[in-house]
């Protein structure tokens, strides 16, 4: 079926060919700049004005999966089609991208170099000129071609060109195999395709042996034709919607007529149904695949030696350039896959056969596991999507001087974690503010009714008999204290004054230096009972004799002077307590006691909710199903509440996913439920070590540094604790008796409003000095401008897990320092702990 006199710029196909067409998938191995040879050539250096010229790239060294150039523009030429094929030559496969050019105008059409993007390689190819001419061009399309090619009307009934598709209903990315099929009742000596199709919407990949397969007869519309292939494909719809595949048109030659026939057909219309939901980690797989190791990781290597493992994926259908989602590791960094494309077709189908050969380097030393990579694609036969997962494992990684020196270890999860309240400031500005009036308005108070008491309820005999019983008790109590013979004359002096306190009671007036005689003229105008006067003088005559006895008295005689002295001011005031038995204490805090052990709630020990939706989060997480298990501990935080082991949980979590930014928040988290969590406070420092980037924490003055060191709330709680002690002091100076106390409570009470004017001074000072700055993490690249509204040139990107302070808000931005700079971000990329 080769011929002669082929119409120059055409594309000829003969199903005899051993070179046919084929398109691989964009997105394979890129090929290197060193070994890839690249050349270019015409067809034919002059043409007619309405004949087409192919330019031809023959690209060598480049890998088996390349994409097609895009040419730039040419001047004076027009590109009506491209197409590829697979040359092979003695040293190896080449190539070949061809690029059907109508010219524009006539003349001399001249084409410089051409600088072409191959892959991830740019080239250079040299330029080509081609003569046009304007004499005997070919006639216009419009018109009829001349009777010479015109073909009988019988040979369009004997000869067709004929598309199929193996299914017209399929989903986005389900391979679908096109068939071109010849369709002949007669002797064709050459088909030569002028226009092929365009495929537009489909990633094509070309069966190359489909043209050496054996004719068949078939019969359509009732005759017997000889049924040839021209071309088979795979197509990869690569978007929803009705597509349609536009006819080829071919020349033909037969043998029992001269000229050529014109035919047209190949034509075929798709419905693509797009995919449902995906679930996560969809990457665009369509197809029913296979995942296997091929490669296992070994089970140690040296420190800052990479560790590599081959995963092979295998079936039929549709795969991306990345279709494995392999979870990210603090504990490794992860090198791009290098990928081995072994495709080929298998009695006509494409069977999909790809070598993925993963490499990481550890970060840290110890035992490291690796990440496992799952596969999730979509089953257009069960219409559902399967998940498939392999690798992993464990790799004991050696200590060296290199970046992997580093011992970091992960402390366990907590396995039953409890809600707990959060240890907020103790005292907020609102609740100051509040409080701090009260110990003024007591003050005001107390005084202002102590002053209406005594001005209008207290007669100065009141005042002065409340005075003496005062000093009674007093004098009473001291004596008891100095119930010793050592300490005598200390002790019957204490008598002597309260019982002159006493006699000034039951007299009205003052008893003090008072002869014998006087003191019993005074008691007899006051006590009409003689018995009781002569025993008072009885009483005063002892004081007198035993203060000045050259004797020492015994202990018993001091407790029987002391308890008559006691029973005789008894009747006169009400006596003093001694002091409270451990009995009665105890028989006051008994129904304390009681009651609160009845307000109690009983405990409990049964099992709710709660521990069910711990234990699945834990096993998620011993499976390695972070994402699962930072699920489940946020429902457990809904139905029983926050707590520092929650937090430190959703931590573990999401450092093992990779996510140190968000590891290093919840940690954060922790430690402001329970600064005492360790376990929060260690992985927190692993985290930020294995950061890869971060940006510098804002440096105070040392006088801010100062400031921003005292404890939330410290200030407010000194300023009220000085307003309390200086207006308690000022009511006991004003309760209290001129003295040496009263004089001590009024010293008080000026140190006091002293030292909380200075503690009120620093307060205020540290809010003018000290902005309202909120610690914040960066959860997600930030990028920082100038301007609140977004535009401008990015000041930087802060990365995730960067610590920095947030200043102010404005809408869904934050302005926010660091220590190179300030400005503002969105809002969402910084969360505060």
């Amino acid at each position: 079926m080769s011929g002669r006199g082929a119409a120059p710029g055409t594309r000829r196909l003969l199903p005899a060919l051993a070179a046919i067409l084929i398109l691989l998938p964009a997105g394979g191995t890129s090929p290197s700049a060193e070994g890839l040879r690249v050349t270019g050539s015409v067809s034919r250096p002059r043409v007619r004005l309405g004949e087409n010229v192919t330019f031809t790239l023959r690209v060598e060294g480049g890998g088996p999966l390349l994409a097609q150039p895009v040419l730039p523009a040419l001047a004076g030429f027009q590109v009506v089609g491209t197409y590829q094929t697979v040359e092979a030559g003695s040293s190896g496969r080449a190539l070949l991208f061809h690029y059907m050019l109508s010219p524009r105008n006539a003349g001399r059409l001249a084409v410089p170099d051409l600088n072409l993007r191959i892959g991830e390689t740019v080239v250079t190819v040299p330029g080509f000129a081609v003569e046009v001419e304007t004499g005997g061009a070919a006639p216009s399309p419009a018109k009829p071609p001349p009777s010479s090619s015109r073909p009988a009307p019988a040979v369009l009934e004997d000869v067709l060109l004929f598309g199929s598709v193996s299914s017209s209903r399929v989903y986005v990315g389900q391979p679908v195999v096109y068939t071109l099929h010849l369709l002949t009742r007669r002797s064709v000596r050459g088909l030569d395709i002028t226009r092929p199709a365009a495929f537009d919407g489909f990633q094509k990949v070309e069966d190359p042996l489909a043209s050496k397969a054996r004719a068949v007869q078939t019969r359509r519309n009732g005759h017997l034709y000889l049924d040839a292939v021209v071309m088979r494909a795979t197509l990869f719809p690569l978007e929803p919607g009705p597509k349609v595949v536009e006819d080829f048109e071919a020349e033909l030659r037969l043998d029992s007529a001269p000229g050529r026939a014109v035919l047209r057909g190949g034509g075929v219309r798709l419905d693509v149904t797009p995919l449902p939901a995906p679930p996560a980690g969809f990457r665009g797989a369509v197809g029913r695949f296979t995942l296997r190791a091929v490669e296992p990781p070994p089970r140690q290597v040296e420190g800052g030696r990479p560790v590599t493992l081959a995963l092979q994926v295998e079936g039929e259908g549709f795969l991306p350039e990345a279709p494995l989602d392999v979870a990210a590791s603090p504990f490794l960094q992860a090198y791009p896959p290098t990928v081995q494309d072994t495709s080929a077709f298998e009695r006509g189908i494409l069977k999909t056969r790809r070598t993925y050969r993963l490499a990481f380097l550890p970060r840290a030393a110890g035992a490291v596991d690796l990440p496992r990579a799952k596969l999730v694609a979509f089953d257009p036969g069960k219409q559902a999507y399967s998940v498939l997962t392999e690798g992993g494992g464990r790799v004991l990684v050696g200590v060296s001087s290199g970046a992997a020196g580093t011992q970091v270890s992960l402390a366990p999860l907590v396995r039953r974690p409890v809600p707990g309240p959060v240890r907020n400031v103790f005292l907020t500005r609102r609740v100051f503010w509040r409080l701090l009036p009260i110990p003024f308005a007591l003050a005001a108070l107390i005084a202002a009714g102590l002053g209406t008491y005594r001005a209008f309820f207290t007669a100065p005999e009141k005042r002065r008999a409340r005075a003496l019983k005062h000093r009674l008790r007093r004098s009473l109590h001291r004596a008891r204290r100095r119930l010793d013979v050592r300490r005598a004359e200390e002790f019957h002096e204490e008598l002597s004054r309260a019982l002159m306190a006493a006699f000034d009671l039951k007299t009205g007036c003052s008893t003090t230096g008072l002869s014998r005689a006087q003191l019993e003229e005074v008691l007899a105008k006051a006590e009409p009972d003689a018995v009781r006067k002569e025993k008072a003088l009885a009483l005063a005559d002892l004081l007198e004799r035993a203060r000045y006895a050259p004797e020492r008295p015994t202990k018993m005689d001091l407790l029987e002077r002391y308890e008559a002295v006691r029973a005789w001011v008894q009747g006169e005031a009400e006596g003093p307590r001694d002091g409270r038995g451990r009995g009665g204490t105890a028989r006051a805090w008994f129904p304390i006691a009681l009651a609160a052990g009845l307000l109690l709630p009983p405990s409990s020990s049964a099992q709710g909710p709660g521990d069910l939706l711990a234990l699945q989060a834990a096993q998620a997480y011993d499976r390695g199903d972070f994402s699962e298990a930072g699920r489940l501990y946020l429902l457990l935080k809904e139905a029983e509440g926050d707590g520092a082991g929650l937090r430190y949980n959703l931590g573990n979590c999401a450092f093992k996913s990779g996510d140190l930014g968000r590891a290093i928040l919840e940690y954060r988290r922790a430690l402001r439920f329970d600064p005492g969590l360790e376990a929060a406070r260690h992985n927190l420092e692993a985290a930020r070590r294995l950061l890869p980037a971060r940006v510098p924490p804002y440096e105070p003055s040392p006088w801010e540094a100062a400031l921003a060191a005292i404890p939330p709330g410290l200030l407010e709680a000194l300023v009220l604790l000085f307003a309390l002690l200086g207006n308690g002091a000022l009511v006991a100076a004003l309760v209290l008796s001129p003295g040496p106390i009263r004089r001590a409570c009024v010293q008080g009470v000026v140190a006091a409003f002293i030292l909380m004017g200075a503690s009120g001074a620093v307060l205020a000072y540290s809010d003018s000095v000290l902005p309202r700055q909120q610690p914040v993490v960066v959860v997600a690249p930030a990028e920082v401008r100038a301007e609140p509204e977004g535009g401008g040139k990015p000041l930087a990107v802060l990365p995730p897990g960067s610590e920095i302070l947030r200043v102010a808000r404005a809408g869904d931005r934050s302005l926010v320092l660091w220590g190179e700079g300030r400005g503002w971000t969105d809002s969402s990329a910084v969360e505060a702990p």
